[in-house]
């Protein structure tokens, strides 16, 4: 691999390569360039002061370094810079310090070797792609503010393969770093991620449909931008890390770190469940599952080890557990509908009572078990008619009795007292969740509502008279099994608190038949020479749908040039939904009228689309809106004005994101615009760069319901129009290769299980989406599978030369 000096020469003049053209890229950025120069600093720096802060920091702040409904940028966003950054910081210092190495097994070694084999081969596919992409779009040709169809979207999807090849080096060195973490490391960076990514998703439920409105026909798009022309970025990044924040709860040695770890795990199956995507509802089970079956694996090999999750002699009982749960989701399925939200959470809390109290209540004789019974029935018989005609005295008395049994439960050293204090707490629990669903269902809610109290009374007494429990109290056991009873129960809410998941699912064969349809007409599209073995090209597919594809089906276009954009509306149906459309986030507007003025050309006549509402990415509300009618001047510049007008937004908090859109609504008709004003009733203008002196800088553009025409929808359909039989063998190559590898000479890796669950879903995803034209998701997807055929496994030598990666 070189010699030491050789080797840290090269990292240091990479490295300096990256800090240049990180700054480079910051002083052109069109929001901040100075902000984003103090974080590039800051970012390398502390890089450079802490190896493994790459494998926190980049996924970590993934979700929020993406910010081009706001900047514009397309080419380049605010992750780049971030990668630059660590990229500049890990290697100026491992050209001056880089320390000592543990040398890694025989099977890691080997294992490397074979993917940097395959990783060449598919370097060389993207290598040979983007040349052909861009040369098919017109040849090279430098501009910030090209579009999806111009010769620079070639190189932003190549990002993804020069990304992964500045990080891998890094990762194989990180590795060797005597007392390494990095699987713990890179299990927290992708656990944030998670987080901030269902910290986006619950925010833009809030903000829109209503956090726990399951009916209404929004699919949630959460910080991935990329979906303002459809896409599965969110759904990938779900795939990706929801199995790292399993595994930290899976190894967390701490009350703290399960509470921690469980609550990213649930935040980040609500943004799973908000996606309303079939295919996501496959991905992530078939991923968990892989995942538990890998690390009960690894725990049964290694002799002498207890199961994680297992305490000293307690003999968990899964499936007595499973059994119990499941029996009390069927329970959910008939209280849901009856006793809504309430009603579902004061039966997951009693059967969380319930593991708790089993284990505790083996060994009560059983005058004070029956009498903690009779004790807690003649609560009961007290507090739920008190309850009930109180208003929500139902509740009150609900979480009362949950929080005093609670705490009489979780009491470090419960006497008999404390233990018949418990047993009673539990009864007058059950009897409140009767009262809860009473007050909010009526009298439909009673039925089951007693006979989920009576099977809950029903298991406690029978499986808490049992000695030995059938299974203990033990913090991870039941933190797990909590995690998937919540997940379990909130799918009943999701497919019971209306019909649009059920009407998603009867559309399955449907959609199914017309996604095939769309696959054979992507695989006809390319027509290069040797576009079959090569490709078309990087980023080609959407140039090669709008002027090869149907032509009642082709899609719009915006393009920006010196001295404007231009606009060109579909051959599609053009409703509301489908329209291509010029956009810019603004602040909130004051209440009333907006005037729109704009100078515009076009050869013929044509109609104009404008509106101002509140609106995340695809779904919108509150809109003023107005259409622009032009005169036909045959090609000369005229200024239009209209008012906008209709419902007006309010503050509110959270706050919500207001967007001001434009759209073309004359087919086939170029429409060039070089100035847009938008202002308010007393003359402030709310947009920027409205002249586009600055490019496309502020602009974006969504379409918010026409997706199939930028995204072939299969991730191998997508590689045989780009990339060529090539692409596709070769990243098929690595996949296979990577997944052989941690089932086999690397399966007792601590990050095998996370990384298998990872890949699998991911593909699973990409049976019905395209993945890799999405560069801030597909990123990472190289890169894991990059990881997963470079892990390191010490050998028995102790070290090598520093200087050797």
């Amino acid at each position: 691999m070189g010699t030491p000096l050789i080797n840290r020469l090269s990292a240091g003049l990479l490295g300096l390569g990256c800090a240049a053209l990180a700054l480079w890229l910051c002083w052109h950025h069109p929001l901040a360039p100075m902000l984003a120069t103090a974080g590039v600093l800051l970012l390398g720096a502390a890089q450079a002061a802490w190896p493994p802060l790459w494998l926190i920091a980049l996924p970590a702040l993934l979700p929020w370094l993406g910010l081009n409904p706001w900047s514009g940028w397309l080419l380049v966003e605010e992750i780049d810079l971030a990668i630059l950054a660590v990229a500049a910081g890990a290697y100026l210092r491992w050209a001056l310090l880089p320390g000592p190495q543990v040398r890694a097994s025989r099977a890691s070694r080997l294992t490397r070797r074979w993917g940097l084999l395959l990783l060449l081969l598919w370097t060389v596919s993207v290598a040979v792609s983007m040349h052909r992409g861009a040369v098919d779009a017109g040849g090279w040709s430098w501009g910030w503010w090209q579009g999806y169809r111009e010769p620079m979207n070639a190189l932003r999807l190549a990002k993804p393969t020069l990304a992964v090849l500045l990080l891998l080096p890094l990762w194989w060195r990180l590795q060797q770093r005597p007392g390494q973490r990095c699987a713990d490391q890179l299990s927290l960076g992708l656990a944030l991620g998670l987080g901030g990514t269902a910290l986006w998703c619950i925010w833009e439920r809030i903000t829109g449909p209503g956090l726990l409105n399951m009916a209404t026909d929004y699919r949630t798009t959460g910080p991935f931008w990329e979906m303002q022309v459809g896409g599965a970025a969110l759904d990938i990044f779900l795939a990706l890390s929801l199995p790292f924040a399993i595994r930290l709860v899976w190894t967390a040695r701490s009350l703290p770190a399960m509470a921690g770890g469980g609550a990213l795990v649930l935040a980040g199956a609500f943004a799973g469940f908000t996606t309303f995507s079939r295919i996501v509802y496959l991905a992530l089970p078939v991923g968990l599952a892989a995942f538990a079956l890998l690390q009960h694996r690894q725990a049964q090999a290694n002799a002498g080890r207890q199961t994680p999750g297992q305490a000293p002699g307690a003999g968990n009982n899964v499936w007595v557990a499973a059994a119990l749960c499941g029996g009390v989701v069927l329970l959910s399925v008939w209280l849901f509908p009856l006793a809504g939200y309430r009603g579902q959470i004061a039966l997951l809390a009693c059967t969380l009572s319930l593991l708790l109290l089993v284990p505790r209540s083996t060994t009560m004789p059983m005058r004070d078990w029956a009498g903690g019974w009779l004790l807690g029935l003649a609560l009961s018989a007290l507090v739920v008619p008190l309850s009930l005609s109180l208003g929500k005295g139902p509740y009150w008395a609900f979480a009362a009795a949950t929080v005093a049994t609670g705490a009489l439960l979780l009491a470090p050293t419960p006497g008999p007292a404390l233990r018949l204090l418990a047993v009673a707490g539990f009864a007058v629990q059950l009897g409140s969740l009767v009262a809860v669903a009473l007050h909010w269902g009526g009298g439909p809610a009673a039925l089951p509502a007693a006979v989920a109290a009576t099977a809950l009374a029903a298991a406690a007494w029978g499986l808490g008279r049992r000695n030995p429990a059938p299974w203990q109290a033990h913090p991870r056991w039941l933190a797990g099994t909590t995690t998937g009873l919540v997940v379990a129960m909130a799918s009943v809410a999701v497919f019971s608190a209306g019909d649009f998941m059920a009407g998603r699912l009867s559309q399955t064969s449907t959609d199914h038949a017309e996604r095939w349809v769309h696959w054979r007409l992507g695989l006809g599209l390319p027509n290069a020479t040797n576009a079959g073995l090569l490709g078309q090209g990087l980023g080609r597919y959407p140039e090669l749908y709008a002027l090869q594809g149907p032509t009642e089906t082709r899609p719009g276009d915006i393009r920006f040039g010196d001295s404007g954009v231009r606009m060109v509306a579909g051959n599609h149906p053009l409703g509301l939904g489908a329209m291509l459309r010029l956009s810019q986030r603004i602040a909130l507007p004051p209440a009333g009228p907006l005037n729109l003025t704009l100078e515009a050309r076009a050869p013929g006549t044509f109609r104009l689309v404008a509106e101002v509402c509140v609106k995340h990415l695809l779904y919108n509300s509150d809109c003023r809106a107005a259409e622009v009618m032009s005169a036909n001047k045959g090609g000369e510049w005229q200024t239009l004005a209209v008012a906008l007008t209709g419902a007006s937004a309010v503050p509110a908090f959270p706050p919500r994101l207001i967007v001001f859109s434009l759209a073309s609504d004359t087919a086939r008709q170029p429409v060039d615009l070089r100035r847009i004003r938008l202002s308010d009733a007393s003359g402030h203008d709310l947009l920027r760069n409205g002249t586009f002196a600055d490019g496309g800088a502020r602009w974006f553009i969504t379409s918010d319901r026409n997706h199939l025409p930028w995204h072939a929808k299969n991730l191998g359909v997508h590689l045989l129009v780009e990339q060529g039989w090539l692409g596709l063998l070769s990243l098929s190559a690595l996949t296979v290769a990577a997944l052989a590898s941690l089932l086999g000479p690397m399966r007792q890796h601590a990050l095998a299980p996370p990384l298998v669950a990872a890949l699998l879903g991911c593909w699973i995803v990409g049976a019905v989406d395209s993945v890799l034209d999405m560069p801030r998701v597909a990123t990472w997807l190289l890169l894991l599978t990059g990881m997963a055929l470079s892990l390191h496994l010490p050998s028995r030598a102790v070290r090598q030369p520093s200087g050797t990666p």
